[in-house]
């Protein structure tokens, strides 16, 4: 048997522990080379599995229970993506941790979650897949915890409550799936096509979108992650929202594509979420003043993009979120580097206290930018290319079913981009383009560090310009068999034609250089601009917050009303004060509670008849 698939596994969870040997710089290095082993080795295992899918029976728990690896040409797709962007984060994470205190538990932690997540996406079956899940789980739980701050600790937990309510609900689904079919065999049962034929299969579906939704942020069940992310090391925040949010929507994709028949109100449900993800996620992120809280919530809405295009049911709905699955991982985690870049040199997370950084810091401004036009859906970038599919996939549903609703959804994704440009373009003109309050006196960041954000920025530009000939021949088109597209759509063409533009406009305004201008004040509305007059980070679309229905949404967020952790906490606290207001130690009481319940007792034994 070929073990290569399993060393993707075994060669990160091995070395965890071992990070803990060696000191100083060599435990770095000794990182960074266990995960570029990792991610050579993903990339020599591709050309195998495009010919072929490889399974594997590893060993027998019970006669029916059968622990395996399957590596088929979606999971392949997966594991390289986590790999390519662990490699990335831990090379980056040699300068941006230099400082920090427990660099041994931070890389055994490090490679822990890659292992973990390869083994979630590499397992076979639903048995081993839970387990590396709640592994993964543990992992991610220590990582956001890492600076062990109050508000670190308190994220920590949330997340970890909220992720264990949801791996609760899936193992539910998956014991009841193993009791209905006998097997627990991803591929087993995605042969069969369990049928959605009644309501417990209804209840089972509920249970596992719980347990995958949990994981990758989608509304309503996100509110984790606003909260995990910022607190986290950026590089930490990167892969969190780069990749561990993806494993949740890949099992997502295996569940409701593969193992469970297509059942078309469930593929509504999916629109529906997908939709409220992408608005409520930007609508909260446009009110941030922390750069990376607003970058938590966009991760919030660009999974609400993933997951319309797979409920959209069409082929190329699936393969657009699919893109886009690839896309966000690079364009986030490239804003989660390049943020964290200024936060390491800034020491600070709010927009206020940046400004005028892309003098000093311009290949963080530039790789950012391109990170900021990317997610919002500009052309030529990579973003546009996966979102102009799902645009596709919903107007293809459109004709198929004639709902009204799938307008709703397509003009739900059309408005995000627009508000997600309006997001981006607060956050480029507060961190590098205002003028700040106080000069800042730094330089760019370590080459270790920009590096990778190059790389990530690099792969932007390629995977937009060149779409069709790499990412989506090699990629994505393979994984989704059936797509057909409509329209004609360039992005040659469309960068060409950008660089004419680009170069039209430098030569008008070298030509308006050569002629002697008149200077003026600069004024607004016909008075003179003066320096106090300029746009704040915070103040950016201050106004939104005081239009009518979006005050009395912003103030209930604000309360936290809409957090289903924070309503179930105070909920159990109610519960827990309650009980404990029962036993008051007064032993009347207790005799009065007793005959109550022993009288309930007896009516019902009554009325039902037992």
């Amino acid at each position: 048997m070929n073990i290569s698939p399993l060393l993707l596994v075994i060669i990160p969870l091995i070395s965890a522990p071992l990070a803990w040997i060696f000191k100083g710089r060599l435990r770095q290095w000794f990182a960074v080379a266990v995960t570029l082993c990792v991610l050579v080795l993903a990339g020599s295992l591709f050309p195998a599995v495009t010919k072929k899918a490889l399974h594997y029976d590893l060993f027998n728990i019970t006669d029916r229970i059968v622990i395996t690896a399957n590596l088929d040409l979606l999971s392949m797709v997966i594991i390289t993506l986590i790999s390519f962007s662990g490699f990335l984060a831990t090379l980056y994470s040699t300068r941006y941790m230099a400082q920090s205190r427990g660099q041994s538990k931070y890389y055994s932690l490090l490679l822990l979650f890659i292992a973990s997540m390869n083994g979630t996406v590499l397992s076979g079956d639903l048995f081993s897949m839970f387990l590396f899940w709640e592994v993964m789980t543990l992992a991610a739980f220590f990582l956001v915890i890492f600076e062990n701050t109050t508000e670190s600790i308190k994220a920590g937990i949330k997340y970890f409550v909220m992720s264990e309510m949801g791996a609760l609900f899936m193992l539910f689904a998956i014991i009841a799936v193993y009791l209905q079919e006998d097997t627990v065999d991803m591929a087993t049962l995605a042969s069969r096509g369990i049928n959605v034929n009644s309501t417990f299969m209804h209840v089972l579906l509920l249970f596992f979108l719980l347990g995958t939704g949990v994981k990758a942020g989608i509304i309503p069940i996100h509110t984790w992650l606003p909260d995990a992310h910022p607190a986290a090391p950026s590089p930490v925040s990167a892969l969190l929202s780069g990749v561990m949010i993806k494993v949740g929507i890949y099992m997502m994709i295996r569940i409701f594509c593969h193992i469970f028949s297509p059942v078309l109100s469930w593929q509504f449900i999916l629109c529906a979420l997908g939709s409220a993800s992408i608005i409520i996620g930007v609508m909260m992120a446009i009110k941030q003043v922390d750069a990376k809280r607003l970058l938590a919530y966009h991760s919030v809405s660009q999974i609400g993009y993933i997951v319309l295009g797979i409920g959209t049911g069409v082929s190329i709905g699936i393969a657009g979120g699919l893109f886009h699955l690839l896309n966000h991982a690079l364009f986030k985690g490239l804003l989660f580097l390049s943020i964290g870049a200024v936060i390491h040199r800034l020491q600070s997370r709010n927009l206020s206290d940046y400004g005028g950084l892309a003098r000093s810091m311009p290949i963080t401004f530039i790789t950012c930018s391109i990170a900021a036009l990317s997610i919002s859906g500009i052309p030529p970038f990579n973003g546009f290319v996966s979102k102009w599919m799902i645009y596709q996939g919903l107007v293809q549903r459109f004709t198929m079913d004639g709902s009204p609703f799938t307008v709703v959804w397509l003009a739900a994704a059309m408005f995000g981009s627009a508000l997600t440009l309006a997001s981006f373009v607060k956050l480029i003109y507060a961190t590098f383009l205002t003028v700040p309050e106080k000069p800042h006196e730094v330089k760019e960041v370590s080459v270790l560090m920009w590096i990778p954000m190059v790389i990530m920025a690099g792969l932007c530009i390629i995977f937009g310009v060149v779409a069709w000939d790499i990412p989506l021949k090699f990629f994505v088109l393979p994984v989704v068999p059936g797509v057909s597209f409509s329209g004609y759509w360039h992005p040659g063409l469309a960068t060409l034609l950008l660089i004419i533009a680009f170069v039209a406009g430098a030569i008008v305004f070298v030509a308006g250089q050569l002629k002697k201008a008149v200077v003026s004040p600069p004024f607004v509305g016909g008075e003179e601009f003066e320096p106090e007059m300029g746009v704040s980070a915070e103040g950016f679309y201050h106004t939104i917050k005081n239009i009518g229905i979006f005050k009395a949404i912003y103030h209930h967020a604000g309360k936290k009303r809409f957090d289903i952790y924070h309503l179930g906490r105070n909920i159990g606290v109610s519960i827990c004060d309650a009980l404990s207001s029962i036993h008051t130690g007064v032993l009347p009481r207790y005799i009065v509670w007793l005959l109550a319940g022993l009288a309930i007792l007896l009516l019902l034994i009554y009325y039902v008849g037992f």
